[in-house]
């Protein structure tokens, strides 16, 4: 047969869900119905944020054509906590979260036609699920489950929706850590937790004449490019805003939505950058003090030494300049 790995994949993932829905239909519920698509459509939700696949502060845009239609991964070199990547991790295995996004496909399709080969979307069932999902704020309150359940597909999709809520508040505080490390060396460097645009581009320009005086100056140190940061000052500002907000949030689900784009990821440039001018302006301020003890003071100083001094004067405004940042 000549077909692509992925489709194969793809046809086995149906037929096995498929056969567990015919079990389920045999032994039907109609509260634990409601409840476990529910909990697929949650998890599913959960993957999206999670995956990088949604990045939106608001579930409002999360509608069934962008639940059901597939995004390309954003998240695969990213800054997140080891309790994200290692819940994704639980949620990649043994293809749990392919199997419970099938799930939600094939629940809210209508078998029609003769040899039942036509699948029709039940749209406005699946809308009305969403909304309610939604709603509710991807939750489903613990007695609500049930703690057994007869039907393998319901009982494995209550299972995956729990190995995500019972870790989602560990995340958030992880993620909410990990960005106060990355972010508090930028409000320390402007003295401010509200940082604009401009603000950044003042810093750049401040550090640009600061390499070029010390260039004159003839001090021995490699200029640090700021184009990557001058580049992308705007999602810089934005992504310290973002992070901003959610510092003291005691909501999971707003955290891990305001993490899902990875603003610590952005924030690496300017904490780099502010990390290296930082060691330079250190090993700047030691140069100039060793080389104006070296010079002395004596009346027979040259035209030539005093412009010299003059550079190094020239350097330490600079210096000075920068530490009103700092």
């Amino acid at each position: 047969r000549n077909s692509s790995p992925t489709l194969e994949v793809g046809d086995f993932l149906l037929e096995k869900v498929k056969k567990q829905i015919i079990k389920e239909v045999l032994q039907y519920d109609e509260n634990n119905e409601s409840k476990y698509i529910e909990a697929a459509i949650a998890a599913e939700m959960y993957r999206l944020i999670l995956n990088g696949e949604y990045r939106e502060k608001s579930l409002k845009n999360l509608t069934a054509e962008y639940l059901l239609c597939d995004h390309p991964a954003e998240n695969k070199n990213t800054y997140h906590s080891k309790d994200w990547n290692t819940l994704l991790s639980v949620m990649h295995q043994k293809d749990a979260d392919l199997i419970n996004k099938e799930t939600v496909r094939q629940y809210f399709n209508l078998i029609q036609g003769g040899a039942g080969s036509m699948l029709v979307l039940d749209a406005i069932n699946l809308s009305k699920t969403i909304n309610k999902v939604k709603a509710n704020k991807l939750q489903i309150p613990e007695e609500e489950i049930p703690l057994e359940d007869r039907v393998k597909l319901r009982k494995d999709t209550y299972s995956f929706f729990e190995d995500i809520t019972s870790r989602i508040g560990n995340v958030a505080q992880s993620e909410i850590a990990a960005a106060k490390k990355v972010v508090q060396p930028i409000y320390d460097c402007f003295d401010d937790d509200e940082i604009e645009d401009e603000d950044i581009k003042v810093l750049l320009d401040r550090i640009a004449k600061f390499y070029k005086e010390i260039d004159d100056a003839q001090i021995n140190i490699k200029t640090v490019s700021t184009d990557a940061v001058k580049k992308s000052s705007k999602q810089i500002s934005k992504a310290i805003s973002d992070i901003g907000t959610v510092l003291n949030e005691d909501d999971p689900l707003a955290v891990i939505m305001t993490f899902s784009s990875d603003p610590i990821g952005t924030l690496q440039e300017i904490v780099s950058l502010i990390s290296q001018v930082s060691r330079d302006v250190a090993e700047v301020d030691k140069q100039i003090a060793n080389r104006k003890n070296g010079l002395g003071v004596s009346e027979g100083e040259t035209e030539e030494t005093e412009r010299y001094k003059d550079k190094l004067d020239v350097v330490e405004s600079d210096i000075a300049l920068l530490g009103e940042l700092w």
